[in-house]
Order: structure tokens, then sequence, then C-alpha cells
């Protein structure tokens, strides 16, 4: 006997954990008739496998996530050990430089310290790659010329934003 498209569905939601009165009412039929479909050896067999894969299924995704959140967790404890070092070192060669030579191998450290930082933080993306892919999307015709642009500008706009922090104001003296 195969089953219908309704037993099908009624599989489905009872698999799921679903009432029989609820996947009665879903799929407008009688909870009675549920009842009679689960005497039914082939109903019963595809319930039971499918609730079997249900659980499967769950228990799989259940261990992808443990998995993956495992090795995030390990991926940001590894990045602020780092984090944690390089300030340590930075520290360090701030006070190499304390003295009346400048140190100029304290200086190459620090500026290589800093590309570190910046890598780990994720803020080592240069304009000329956003640049380069919106070229890509031109020559592709994906993007028009006008979206271009508007790149172009908020490019030219966040540095300025960014000159505008780190460029120290000079207040007129009294």
């Amino acid at each position: 006997m195969s089953l219908s498209e309704k037993q099908i569905q009624c599989i489905a939601l009872l698999a799921t954990g679903m009432a029989q009165k609820d996947v009665a009412e879903a799929l407008d039929t009688t909870p009675r008739t549920i009842q009679r479909w689960q005497r039914e050896q082939d109903f019963m067999q595809a319930l039971q496998a499918s609730e079997a894969g249900q659980v499967a299924s769950q228990q799989t995704a259940k261990v992808a996530t443990e998995i993956v959140s495992n090795v995030w967790q390990g991926r940001d404890q590894l990045r602020q050990k780092e984090l944690s070092l390089l300030k340590t070192l930075e520290d360090i060669l701030f006070n190499c430089l304390q003295g009346d030579t400048p140190d100029f191998r304290a200086i190459d450290r620090l500026i290589k310290v800093s590309e570190r930082r910046s890598k780990l933080l994720g803020l080592d993306i240069r304009n000329y790659q956003i640049l380069d892919a919106m070229e890509l999307l031109l020559s592709e015709r994906v993007a028009s010329q006008r979206h271009a642009e508007i790149v172009a500008t908020n490019i030219l706009n966040m540095e300025q934003q960014l000159r505008d922090i780190t460029t120290p104001s000079i207040s007129p003296s009294k």
C-alpha cells in the first residue's frame, strides 16, 4: 500500500514532535483518522524512519554547532592572547624609545607590531582592493558606472573622516 500525500504530510509533522490534535487541524482531518493511519504497518514504518532521520539530523546539527562553536572560541582565545602579547611587546619597544638617541630597530618592530595587530583585528583591508573589486564588477557589467562613483566617493569620504580623526586639532593660543 502506498501512502497518500496527506499521510506523508502527517508523518512529516508527527516526526517533528507536533501533537496529533495539531496535526489533524493542520491537515484538515480528525485525530481519529490519524490514529487509524497509525495502525497501518506502512504508515508506522515510514513514521519511525522519519523520526529516526529527524533525530539523526538534530544530533548532527548539534554536534556540528558545538564543533564550530569550539573552533571559534579557540580562535578568539588565541587572538586575544596574541593581542595581549603584542601589547606587552609594544610597551617594551616604547620604553626602548625613551632614550636620547632613536633606536631604529625598535621603531621598525613597532611598525611590525602595529601591522600584525591590524591584521588580527581585520583592519588591514586596503581601499584599492575595494576599487579592484568594483572594477571587476564593472567589467562583468554587474555594476554600473554610477555604482562605481558612489563607492569611490564613499571611500574618499571615509579617508577624509579618518584624517580628521587622526589629525590633532591646533587651537589658537591666547
